[in-house]
């Protein structure tokens, strides 16, 4: 789809306490509420970078304009944030739409739609940030190639050939995820085997992809925890203490 704004930022947060990551909060705000709370949450010395999907599935999509606004919060574009403007321009019906969870934008008058649609896409798909602790980390939503530069200037360049494939990447692909995952069906080997580093970046951090418990691999983690499934929970991750021992959290070894 095209973009209403940018592919890609850079963010310096080294003079920030604190880097949390949350991905894939789907409206329960009530969820991050608490999870911020009990981690001493402070927006004048915490930054909090949301790793796409912002609505959806959740009772309180709606209040996501208001998490949009707050100071100290940052984040990339999910495939759902995307969702209002893919109704605008008929890239999907509106029954799949609403079954894939935009039933409360779904009927909203085209004023209204269109302004959830500005706000929501004000955002990259990607970043680039330096952490309190020094190291060098990516967000992005879904997947992304093997080496960082290559895929910011992809990202940054909408006239590029693979642009386009790029942003779809971004946002909606689960394929590295799900190669681990079901890598003995998919691939015939354990999922330890699946190299899927990325040059030029220190770690990669994504959401999209439902897992029961975060996890790392090569230098990628995946941190979506299913927060809308009653079966799931919201993940919320500091940056550095996950990166500082970062070997504790590697599920295939």
């Amino acid at each position: 789809m095209q973009l209403q704004h940018h592919g890609h930022v850079h963010l310096d947060l080294s003079d920030r306490r604190r880097v949390l990551l949350v991905a894939d909060v789907h409206g329960q705000y009530h969820l991050l509420e608490e999870a911020l709370s009990s981690r001493g949450w402070d927006p004048a010395q915490d930054a909090l970078i949301i790793v796409g999907d912002l609505a959806d599935r959740g009772a309180d999509s709606e209040a996501a304009l208001e998490w949009i606004a707050r100071k100290g919060v940052y984040r990339v574009l999910g495939n759902h944030d995307v969702m209002p403007r893919m109704l605008i321009n008929g890239e999907q019906p509106r029954k799949t739409l609403i079954r894939w969870g935009g039933a409360w934008f779904a009927d909203l008058p085209d004023e209204r739609l269109r302004e959830i649609a500005d706000a929501f896409e004000d955002a990259p798909v990607a970043m680039t940030v330096v952490t309190p602790g020094g190291y060098r980390i990516g967000i992005v939503h879904g997947d992304c190639g093997d080496d960082w530069d290559r895929h910011v200037e992809l990202l940054s360049s909408p006239s590029m050939l693979g642009h386009r494939a790029c942003v779809e990447l971004s946002l909606w692909s689960k394929e590295t995820a799900m190669n681990m995952l079901q890598s003995q069906a998919r691939l015939g080997c354990g999922p330890e085997r699946v190299w899927c580093q990325v040059d030029g970046i220190d770690h990669v951090f994504h959401g999209h992809t439902p897992v029961e418990s975060p996890f790392a691999h090569c230098n990628r983690s995946w941190i979506d925890t299913h927060a809308y499934d009653p079966r799931g929970r919201l993940t919320v991750v500091d940056a550095d203490a996950w990166l500082d021992d970062v070997d504790t959290h590697r599920t295939f070894g």
